[in-house]
């Protein structure tokens, strides 16, 4: 009886033969040399190890001493993964390496081939029960290797494999999730497929990762860059704000409220869609950390009609004494970046325009001054002449404090 159960605990190999013996100095260097070979992608050398290397062997991690300090615990299996050696992989997995083992970081072979873009391996691995919403130590899981990695194609193929298994709501330990990072990327079609596999989608688009991100965020980053416009923008920013965006949470490390990047845009059709929702416009309440509020970004991206929408919703005069922590208004950051249309539009309404373009921010700096320290350009130059105009003689002689 006890005969019969040690040969049942003799590891065979995959054909049923037994496994070919080795000495003492093979047992020791086998498991560094199988890695070594996965990493090459030789499947010749691996079979000839595997044939006399015993599981347990088969399934151990590199040590800290064998390569690179981000190879620690790396398995054979992960390092064919990671090389794409499909040959390689099959053979591992015939000989009993696990499709889920970790290395160090807690990462699987399935996150270094998503990683790696190695769809083929990853179909594999998938094949062999590898799980798609395994999370490494940092918390992120295989879909989020290759969205971090920017591989567009490869993650709307995991979609189109994994679909509803996927857990689209689980975020990293930093907070942030698939959702979010589809819209960093401006990935908006995968953005709307990873939404539609969330139950609660307001919990993952108010969920703001450690930078201050969200998709609502993003979507009003890319409008204010102008990289997103017109019908898609408002598409986009009015799908999310359905499904549970708030139009108030302050966004990235600055703090933004979404009202001042939606100024930022310059599309008076989005910053509606937030008041709809009650996001406020008042100073008080609606400021990022710098203290710009939604007149300072307008100015800024040198949008003349969003500019004079918020001075008559804020008020001619309060507005042009709004100042952010650098002492700046509204109007010093237009003529800072040169948007002389902007700041005569915003000064037309002013009662004293001399006054508001010779008083100086916190640097000692003027409207004035910064329309001339903005270069050589047409609109710079056009807001020196028109400053001219406003201005005696002696103020347009007095130096920088």
């Amino acid at each position: 009886m006890g005969s019969g159960c040690c040969k049942a605990d003799v590891e065979r190999n995959p054909d049923g033969s037994l496994k070919e013996p080795q000495t003492e100095e093979q047992v020791k260097n086998d498991p560094a040399d199988l890695r070594k070979w996965a990493k090459d992608g030789d499947a010749v050398e691996l079979e000839r190890l595997l044939k006399r290397m015993e599981m347990k062997a088969i399934r151990s991690g590199a040590k800290k001493s064998e390569g690179l300090p981000e190879e620690e615990g790396n398995t054979a299996l992960h390092f064919a993964a990671s090389r794409g050696s499909l040959s390689c992989c099959e053979l591992l997995v015939q000989y009993g390496a696990a499709s889920n083992c970790r290395n160090a970081k807690g990462a699987t072979p399935l996150h270094l081939a998503l990683e790696a873009g190695r769809k083929h391996v990853a179909a594999f691995l998938l094949e062999h029960a590898a799980d798609i919403n395994m999370q490494d130590s940092s918390g992120c899981s295989p879909l989020l290797c290759s969205m971090l990695s920017g591989r567009r194609r490869l993650t709307a193929w995991l979609l189109a494999r994994c679909g509803a298994t996927l857990r689209a709501a689980a975020t990293d330990k930093s907070g942030l999730g698939p959702v979010t990072l589809a819209a960093r990327h401006g990935w908006w079609d995968l953005m709307e497929q990873l939404l539609g596999l969330v139950a609660d989608t307001a919990t993952v688009l108010n969920t703001r990762s450690k930078e201050g991100e969200t998709a609502l965020g993003w979507v009003l980053k890319y409008g204010a860059a102008g990289l997103l416009a017109g019908e898609e923008l408002l598409r986009l920013v009015s799908l999310l704000l359905e499904r549970g965006s708030s139009p108030v949470l302050p966004l990235f490390r600055e703090q933004i409220p979404p009202p001042c990047l939606a100024a930022a845009t310059g599309q008076p059709q989005v910053l509606a869609a937030l008041r709809s929702r009650h996001a406020s416009l008042d100073p008080d309440v609606c400021r990022d950390s710098c203290g710009r509020s939604v007149l300072h970004y307008a100015a800024a991206k040198g949008h003349e009609e969003m500019g004079v929408l918020l001075q008559s919703e804020l008020g001619a005069e309060e507005c042009l004494t709004l100042t952010d922590e650098g002492g700046n208004t509204p109007i010093h950051l237009a003529a800072q970046r040169g948007h002389d249309d902007v700041a005569r539009a915003l000064l037309q309404r002013c009662a004293d325009p001399s006054a508001a373009i010779m008083t100086p921010n916190g640097a000692g700096v003027t409207v004035y001054h910064l329309f001339l320290r903005a270069g050589p350009k047409k609109d710079s130059q056009e807001g020196v002449l028109w400053s001219l105009e406003k201005i005696s003689a002696e103020q347009a002689r007095m130096p920088i404090k």
